[in-house]
Parts: structure tokens; sequence; C-alpha cells
């Protein structure tokens, strides 16, 4: 705003008030406005703007139609529908007297006066302005253009209300493909923090596809397959493709490949552009050439590199994930049970966030359920969440209240199709996350995990990641009891030199505020984690004989030389304080700071190592680190061939939610990175509880860790038990394992 109304004096007085300039500057600043509700200011500009045109260039001028447009969809926005609809047909008009009834611009006009008679009830000239638009847009693009896929979403709605189910779910099939193929095409060139963004698009367009599906509740055993197929194959899209991106580098192809790579990727970077700068107003014909070749030329170098490349190839493999495959994939007499957290849009466009869960087994069997409003669920977890928060002042009475709200909304409406599972794996969402489904209770007041092993995943895509054999490392890296008050140069001393070059540490702005924040804290010891080191270690020597062991306590346990050792482990394992600082506590620390806000959401968790307290002080040198590990930093190591990664901390489990993506924290950086299988902590948990239960989690023999990590839990609950001591999950189901089950 500031810049406009800059911009907008400098003009005016360098070439008066009249100028088009003025008048272009007052249309954003209205647009401005209008993005943020101030309608009035906005209406105001779009006039003067109007007036300016009007006066200069004519009242057929393509400025003067932009503004009557601008107009028109201010006041659709207000519902001052009448007010809009001459604006709208005036602008319409401009438009195809200067540029040709079939060109784009035109297009985007009939399709506003669709959306407007829509809601006029006047619907039969509603679907003739949309399928008018449509018409245009696949001529002048293509069919895979993302503006005809914004065209058939309206065709959709237009359906739903008309309860004409089929043709509703084919226009919405269509958009929701549209919008697939073109985020693979674009994903391939953006950064996660850019794919994250644009990954939206799709989402919203399989938010619609589901919703139109499940609107029509008497076809639903009809369309279960596709409904699963469409969750499936959107959920964990960014993940998969960054395990790709991961996969391919760290497979190293041969020139050849690497060269068809940076092909494939430049030709993708095209079609994006292409499809953000749209056509030459001039000569719109040329643009859907344009796109048809770079297309024929994507589909040409996708071919080649399939055949030349097994990583490619395995990429193309998970793209297609349907019920189907993930069901073929499922280990014997195992359940999944899938959840997904997305925008429910009704026939009136009015949109809310629901939960669906579904349900197959390894027989291609299938179920579908609408679990209802997030709103519900997600109010249940926050009392979940603020209930683990302080687990020594928690009482089993309170908890199976809050365990029967999350058991009878998200558990029980598919309970009876998990009776005779050998294992249940569990791929969560949104606020599920960050619930420990082995402590629910059932209706007879038996957890969980008394009737099955319980197992997580990210999303069913793991599946098909966990099926690819990849080479184990060796031996074990575990860190425990690390000194944070350790100073850089103890840190840095020759007897606490580790093997290997040091990694140059994390910098940037964000990286400082999250600094900032964590000086405010300052870690203790955890005097448990030294004997859980030795006992560790200890059964490790005992089952794995001659397999190598490092470890590293006190000052020692530094970030230098958890990086200088990660690499080609088998299992690490981290005894140390874990962090999670939420989005609201950065903003409420830093308020009024410029480097609030979390433009990178694995910056807020992380592990404190050796040194941790000094908070960066002197850490500026050349392989130095600052003793804070951040999430961001795990991600981008290599940890291929990592079996397990333990992290025995409080909290370790968190992260910031992102639909559809889990929680962007420890875990996953991890699982970015390569491991295989990474056990977490949802809450804080005491230390000696802890190293009792890693003591007998290393001690077991059991290759499957679903039932390893159930004996654990049913041995615990019995101890407690026998003892009269309570047996709430505080003490016993706050770590979870995710990723892979079969241990090498």
């Amino acid at each position: 705003e500031k810049c406009y109304l800059q911009a907008i004096a400098i003009y005016r007085k360098q070439r008066g008030s009249e100028d088009v300039t003025v008048a272009a500057c007052l249309l954003n600043l209205g647009t401005l406005y209008n993005e943020q509700e101030r309608f009035a200011e906005a209406e105001s500009l779009y006039l003067q703007a109007q007036a300016i045109y009007e006066k200069v260039c004519g009242f057929n001028d393509l400025n003067v139609a932009d503004c009557l447009n601008n107009l028109g969809s201010l006041y659709n926005d207000q519902t001052r529908h009448a007010e809009a609809e001459p604006y709208y047909l005036r602008a319409l008009d401009i438009y195809a007297k200067a540029l040709g009834s079939n060109h784009p611009r035109v297009a985007a006009a009939l399709y506003n006066l669709g959306n407007l008679y829509n809601q006029l009830d006047r619907r039969t000239e509603s679907e003739s302005y949309q399928m008018r638009a449509l018409a245009i847009l696949e001529n002048a693009f293509g069919f895979d253009h993302p503006d005809v896929a914004g065209s058939l979403s309206a065709l959709t709605l237009l359906c739903r209300i008309q309860e004409r189910a089929d043709e509703a779910v084919d226009y919405a099939k269509r958009a929701y493909l549209i919008r697939r193929r073109n985020f693979r095409d674009g994903f391939e060139v953006l950064s996660e923090k850019s794919a994250l963004l644009y990954c939206r698009f799709m989402q919203e367009e399989a938010a619609n596809y589901l919703s139109t599906l499940l609107d029509f509740t008497d076809r639903i055993p009809q369309w279960q397959e596709t409904i699963a197929d469409v969750a499936l194959s959107v959920k964990g899209q960014i993940s998969d493709g960054i395990f790709a991106r991961h996969r391919i580098t760290a497979a190293q192809p041969d020139k050849a490949v690497s060269e068809l790579a940076d092909s494939l990727r430049a030709i993708r970077f095209s079609l994006a552009s292409l499809y953000m700068d749209g056509p030459d107003t001039k000569h719109p014909e040329r643009y859907r050439k344009e796109i048809e070749a770079a297309n024929v030329e994507k589909e040409r170098l996708e071919s080649e590199l399939a055949r030349k490349s097994a990583s490619y190839r395995r990429e193309l493999e998970q793209w297609d994930v349907s019920s189907q495959i993930v069901s073929a994939l499922l280990p014997q007499n195992s359940i999944l049970v899938e959840f997904m957290r997305y925008n429910y849009g009704n026939n009136q466009g009015i949109s809310e966030p629901q939960y669906l869960a579904l349900v197959l087994d390894g027989n291609a069997g299938l179920s579908v359920f609408s679990l209802g409003p997030a709103a519900l669920i997600d109010s249940a977890v926050q009392w979940y969440r603020a209930h683990f928060q302080y687990p020594q002042m928690a009482t089993l009475q309170d908890y199976d209240k809050i365990s029967e709200a999350i058991y009878d909304r998200v558990w029980r409406p598919f309970a009876d199709k998990l009776a005779s599972a050998s294992m249940v794996l569990i791929a969560t969402d949104g606020a599920l996350n960050l619930v420990s489904f082995a402590g629910l209770k059932d209706d007879g007041g038996n957890y969980l995990i008394e009737k099955y092993p319980i197992h997580y995943l990210a999303s069913s895509r793991d599946l098909l990641r966990l099926t690819q054999d990849t080479p184990s490392g060796e031996g074990l890296l575990i860190i425990g009891d690390p000194d944070y008050d350790a100073s850089r140069a103890v840190r840095k001393s020759p007897s606490n030199a580790a093997r290997g070059t040091a990694i140059a540490p994390s910098v940037g702005l964000f990286r400082a505020t999250v600094l900032n924040t964590l000086h405010r804290f300052k870690a203790s010891r955890l005097g448990a984690t030294r004997g859980e080191v030795k006992r560790i270690s200890e059964q490790w020597s005992h089952n794995r004989g001659t397999e190598s062991i490092i470890s590293f306590m006190d000052a020692e346990a530094s970030e230098e030389n958890f990086k200088r050792e990660c690499h080609n482990k088998r299992v690490i394992h981290l005894a140390t304080h874990g962090y999670f600082l939420s989005n609201e506590l950065i903003e409420t620390i830093c308020a009024g700071s410029d480097q609030a806000g979390a433009e990178n959401p694995l910056l807020l968790s992380g592990l404190l190592l050796a040194g941790a307290n000094q908070h960066g002080k002197k850490t500026n040198r050349p392989g130095s680190e600052d003793g804070i590990l951040s999430a961001e930093e795990v991600a981008g190591l290599n940890l291929e061939g990592t079996q397990l990664v333990v992290l025995s901390a409080c909290e370790t489990g968190l992260g910031e939610l992102k639909s559809g993506e889990g929680a962007y924290g420890l875990r996953r950086a991890f699982q970015m990175a390569g491991a295989r299988t990474v056990i977490s902590a949802l809450w804080p948990v005491a230390d000696l509880e802890t190293a009792k239960l890693m003591e007998k989690l290393y001690g077991s023999s059991n290759t499957n860790l679903a039932e390893t990590m159930r004996f654990v839990a049913l041995e615990r609950l019995q101890e407690l038990r026998a003892s009269g001591q309570s047996d709430h999950p505080a003490n016993w189901a706050g770590f979870i394992a995710i990723g892979g089950w079969q241990m090498r």
C-alpha cells in the first residue's frame, strides 16, 4: 500500500493526475484493497481509474474493460449481483470487439458472467456462458491448461446443484487430472517451499473431486475405489517427490542420464513459464502450438529417461498410486487405515475442512468413511495434546474422556473392520499426526495396542518406497547426555575431534530468529541418558557381535561429531533434548520483528547437542557448529542405508502440520534424508522411563518392529498394573515408529 501511494504521488507530480500511469497504479491499489475487503476504498479507486482511461483512451479501450471487470467482481463479492451484471456485460463487449470473440480474455469475461448467473439461479444462462468459455480456452490453450481446469470446476458446481451426478463427476475428474499433470510438470523445477504453495491448486481440485463424489451418497459404494485412488494419489505428493530427488541424487546417474534429467527439468520449466505467462495478446494462435511442442518434447524425454534410469522408472511408478497397488503391497492379514484431511466444498461453493478414512486390506477389500467436520476432531486432539503437556499431572479419569472423544469420531466408524488384523498400519493426516493410537481405549476399556500391533506410515506411498531394495549401512551411532554448556574450544579440542570433514553450519535470517527464540531457554543435562547409552551399547554388542559401535557423550556429543559419523550407519540413536517451536511462539517472542514468521517449517524443530546453551556464540568460523541440529539440516544429510533412527527425546515427533504432507518436523526430515524408519516421541517423556524402554527395544530379537513395540508396551502395562500404578498412556505410549516395520 505504501509503495502504491508513493508511486501515485510521483506520477501525479511528474505527469499530471489524469495520466494512464496514475490510472494503472489506482487499479493496482484498488485490487489490494479489494483483497483486504476494504470494498468502499477499492470501488472509489476503480471508478477513478475507469474515468481516466475513458477520458484518455476512449470508452472502448481494453484498460476500461479491465476496470469494468474489476468493478463487476467487487460487486459480486459483496453479493451486489444486480450491480455487477452490467459491468461484466460491458467488459465482455469491449473484449470481444477489440480482441475477437475467441480470445482468452473473452473467455474470462464469460466465466465471470457464468458464475454470476449461477448465483442468481439463472442456470441455463450460466451453463451457456461457461460452455462458451470452456470451448474458447480449450481451442486457445489445449485441453490440459490450468485455466481449462478452472472452467471445468465451474461446470462441476453447476451440475452438482442440478444433481446431474455423472456430468458433475466427469467435469471434476477432468479438472483434477489437469491439475495433477500440471503440478507434476512444475514440481521438479520448484523448491520444496514453492512446491508446497503450488501444490494447493492440485489439492483444491482433488478436494473438489472428492466433494463431488461424496455428495451423491447413494453412489458412494459404486465410487469407493475412485475416492480411494484420488485420496491416495494426492496425499504425500511433496514428500514422495523430495524422497525421489534424494534417491536419484544418491544413485549418481551416469552422464547421459544426468543430461536427460537436466533436459527434462528445462522443458518442464518452459511449460510452467508458458502457463504463467499466458498468450501474446496480438498472436494468441501461437500459444497453443508452443504448449503442444513443449508437451511432445517432454513426453519424448520422459520415455527416454525411463528406459535408461531405474530411479526414474521407480519415480514414475510411485506417481500413480492406487488402492489396488497399495492393497497388493500390504503384509498378509494386515489392514491399512489411511486418514485424509481435505476441504469439503458444498454445492453452494462454501468449503469446510473434513476428515476421510480409507480402510484397505490385502485382499482388495476397501471401505470409505466420511468422519465429518475437522473442527470437532481437531478440537479433541487439541484437548489431547494439552493433557499430555504435563504427564505427571495427567489423570486416567480425565484421559478416558479425551480418549472416548477421539475414539468415537475417528476409530469407532470402522473398528469392526479391524477385528482380524495381524497388524494395523496407520497413515495419519492433519492433527491426527499428534495422536498415539496405541493408547486409545475401545468400548470395553481396552487399549488398542492390546488388540493388535500398530505401526505408522507418513502415507500409503511409504509402502512403495519400502519395497525398494536399498543397501543397508553398518554399525550403530549413539549420542547421549550432551554437555549443553560445552564451549566451542572444548568441543573442538583434539581429544574430541572425530574422523571426516566438517560440514559448514547453516546460516540465514530465519535461523537467527530460531536462535534468538532458543536463547530464552536453557537445557539441563539428562542424567539417565548416560545409562541409556551404556545399556544400549551392551545390548547391541550382545545381539550384533562384532558390528561396530560409535558412541559420544559429554562434550563429544556434538553436532560436529554427529554430522561426521552419521553416514552409512545401520542404526542412529540420539538421546537428548528435542525442541519444537510453533509459529505462534516465535511470533509472540519476536513481536514487532521483521524476522518473525516461518519461512521454512523445518527450522522450527530440532535436537540440542553439546554446546547448545551457548546459543550460537562464536560459531561463525569454518567447521564450527552451534549445537542446535535443526530438521532442515537433517534433511540435507545423506542417510541412505540407515535402517532405523531412534529419537530418544521429548516431542521429536512434532512439527508444523501440512494437510496431506504430515508433520514437517524431525521424523520427516530423517526420512527425507534417507532413513527407512524413525522412532520419535509425541510428548514429554521421563528420561528414566525412556532409558528402560530403549533397553528393551534393543534387547529384542524380533525383526518385526511393530510386534516389538507392542511387546514392550504390553510388558510395561503389565508391570504398572502389577505394582498398582496407573497404566495411563503417558507412562508407555509416547513413542511411535513410522516407516518400515521389518528390521534387517
